[in-house]
């Protein structure tokens, strides 16, 4: 006790049994000065009294003793590495609160992982860990993002685990669902509905293995407001992780600019057809994204699929169905024609201006404003309007 008192413990091995002071006594003692500090006791076989006495007086975990020792010797080993390992996390979490605290204003427990391995993603690591997880919890419904790591791990772990998985949903409800033929009654059902036949149709789609599993098109779903008054909690979680897993190795990691972030979060988003890129390669589109931001608006800049597939704007500005759903207060689409495929990932934008030479054009059947012009003559003056003050009727 004098030590704990001085030097930083990592885990506290004790017998029940010692003189002076039993193991509980000590517990009790040590449980005083920290609620941190891991702390396991070795009782005697059919002692179950004492096992629920220091369960209930903040022991971590439990050893009896007997049988054989190499296989108890293990055991200890790898419940000192748990408790150690958890413990190092949890001080990691109280030192870096504010990293995790947005997550429980949204939930009512955030289980972590804490692994050096872990660092970088690697589907086998990351599928194992998922797992083990969800073998140990069972829950109902398990939700991915339709991101490139989530159309990844969603469907290994629904092979693993014998779920089906409805893949890129944009609603997601929970309900029952009434089986007349064998009157039965299954709740709570996932109804994950996504869009079909080029988005014209939305197909709902219902799973009967738990967990109920579907990954969710990016920028579909409004984030939810905090609630301050929720009080969650952080639970760590220590998988078992055999060294096949890590197989693949990787060697380095760069990251580059790719817009994903500004198209999710920006108030203002210009998206650009084929002509933008034709014409300037998408120069005068940038330029109004910057005299935006210069005023302190929060801009981005985006493209069509026929941009992106002819080069002139990355993969990563894509919106449509198959690129981002976004939903920016006001979206300009300029020389966009309007595929359905392309308004599928603006429609929920809060306010529509769109600029096209051609009148006849379906993007203003989509528009709340719109302005029949060519792209070279209308973007300058527009630029020179923000330059001179106007925002859109946003505010900076």
């Amino acid at each position: 006790i004098r030590v704990l008192d001085k030097e930083k413990i990592d885990a506290i091995v004790s017998d029940y049994q010692m003189p002076g002071m039993d193991g509980i006594q000590f517990l009790v003692e040590v449980r005083k000065r920290s609620m941190q500090i891991p702390f396991i006791l070795f009782t005697g076989r059919g002692r179950e009294e004492i096992v629920i006495q220091a369960i209930n007086s903040g022991a971590d975990f439990y050893l009896q003793k007997g049988g054989d020792p190499v296989a108890q010797f293990a055991e200890l080993s790898h419940k000192i590495r748990q408790a150690a390992l958890r413990n190092r996390t949890e001080d990691l979490f109280r030192k870096s609160e504010e990293k995790y605290r947005h997550l429980i204003e949204h939930a009512d427990e955030v289980i972590v992982v804490e692994d050096p391995r872990l660092k970088e993603y690697s589907i086998l690591p990351f599928a194992s860990v998922i797992e083990q997880v969800i073998k140990e919890r069972r829950p109902e419904i398990g939700l991915f993002g339709a991101t490139t790591s989530g159309r990844e791990l969603a469907p290994r772990l629904g092979s693993r685990l014998g779920s089906g998985v409805t893949a890129d949903c944009t609603i997601l409800k929970v309900g029952e669902f009434i089986q007349y033929s064998s009157k039965t009654i299954w709740s709570p059902c996932l109804e994950a509905i996504r869009p079909t036949y080029g988005e014209s149709k939305l197909a709902t789609i219902i799973g009967f293995r738990c967990p109920q599993m579907a990954t969710a098109r990016p920028g579909t779903f409004e984030a939810l407001k905090p609630d301050l008054s929720r009080q969650g909690k952080t639970t760590v979680f220590v998988p078992r992780l055999d060294s096949s897993l890590f197989a693949v190795e990787i060697v380095n990691t760069e990251r580059k600019e790719g817009g994903d972030d500004g198209l999710f979060t920006a108030s203002i988003i210009v998206a650009g057809g084929r002509p933008c890129g034709e014409q300037d390669d998408f120069k005068l589109i940038k330029d109004l994204v910057t005299a935006l931001e210069e005023k302190g608006i929060s801009a981005a800049w985006g493209a069509t699929r026929q941009a992106v597939d002819h080069g002139y704007a990355p993969y990563s500005r894509q919106i449509g169905q198959t690129g981002k759903t976004v939903r920016p207060k006001v979206y300009i689409a300029v020389a966009v024609s309007g595929a359905i495929q392309h308004v599928s990932g603006m429609k929920e934008s809060g306010r529509i201006l769109a600029i096209n030479q051609d009148r006849q054009a379906n993007i203003f059947h989509s528009s709340d404003y719109g302005i029949v012009g060519g792209y070279l003559e209308t973007l300058p003056a527009l630029i020179a309007k923000v330059k001179a003050g106007f925002t859109f009727g946003l505010k900076s």
